[in-house]
């Protein structure tokens, strides 16, 4: 699981196999506890154990692996698959539990979790408009210029998109049209058609508010569209701000709708859905850690 770390939060959370006498707190008069993470590299955590032992302190009984732990929906509808949709995050926490606290080294020892985003997470949906729309060509430095499709959408990185500065989120969104074109109402644009390249922009004036940006591939966008966003039920709006002069936050006014639904499994229609997603950020983020 260690692999799959995003954000580095061992730094200022948990040990790395430091001597426990040298953090505050590392023993108690009868028993101890160490707070750590699965996902910050459990076998980092297990020399923390070892080294706690080794130097005579009080033993360790409880693990706290924190949280941070995905969830969602595979296409049958069943819940808590984890973030690759290959196990489910309950498989996975047993495995490194299992090869680097076995209950046999460790028959007394409490395991305890903070799951608020693998609760959350998955319970709710983020539905934006395309607002606004151009077509120009730009071009890398070094490179030709290409057609690039411009949109902006009601929701950026002040608003429910902070996770893509915070968190180092890749969000995904589904393309669903505007309804009423149906009908033979609203925004009958050119799609972007001929666009080699897509980037999406957040409502707000600063330059970094992207959500998107410079996608390959992408499924073709008019205004009036909109792009829902599966799995944003934790750590979207709650650090949402209503910067300028945009309201993102409830003490703004703004409102959260709830739509129940019978069941969470794919249909032929939803795979038929443009998806637009890139595996790579929209602006650089250097974080320093010592």
């Amino acid at each position: 699981m260690a692999s799959q770390i995003m954000l580095d939060v061992a730094s200022k959370f948990s040990r790395s196999g430091e001597s426990p006498r040298e953090s505050p707190r590392s023993s108690r008069p009868r028993s101890g506890s160490l707070s750590t993470g699965v996902r910050q590299g459990d076998r980092a955590q297990r020399r923390a154990f070892d080294a706690n032992a080794a130097a005579g302190g009080a033993p360790f009984d409880v693990l706290d692996i924190g949280g941070g732990f995905c969830g969602g929906f595979d296409a049958a509808g069943t819940a808590a698959v984890s973030a690759s949709g290959d196990a489910t995050v309950a498989a996975a926490v047993n495995a490194a539990l299992d090869l680097s606290f076995p209950a046999s080294d460790f028959p007394g020892l409490d395991v305890i979790a903070e799951p608020g985003r693998y609760f959350a997470e998955a319970a709710a949906s983020l539905c934006c408009r395309v607002v606004g729309e151009r077509h120009r060509s730009r071009a890398d430095v070094g490179a030709p210029p290409e057609p690039e499709a411009q949109y902006w959408i009601t929701d950026g990185v002040y608003g429910a998109f902070n996770a893509i500065i915070y968190d180092g989120w890749l969000p995904h969104a589904v393309v669903v049209d505007d309804p009423r074109r149906a009908h033979g109402a609203g925004d009958a644009g050119g799609r972007g058609a001929g666009a080699a390249l897509t980037t999406v922009f957040g409502p707000t004036c600063d330059s970094l508010d992207v959500v998107f940006s410079r996608v390959r591939n992408a499924p073709p966008l008019r205004r009036d569209d909109w792009l829902l966003f599966p799995c944003c039920g934790a750590y979207t709006s709650a650090g949402a701000a209503d910067f300028n002069g945009i309201p993102a936050t409830a003490a703004a006014g703004v409102e959260t709708r709830y739509v129940r639904s019978d069941s969470m499994r794919c249909t032929a229609d939803d795979d038929a859905l443009g998806l637009l997603y890139s595996d790579k950020p929209p602006m650089e983020i250097i974080r320093y850690c010592d």
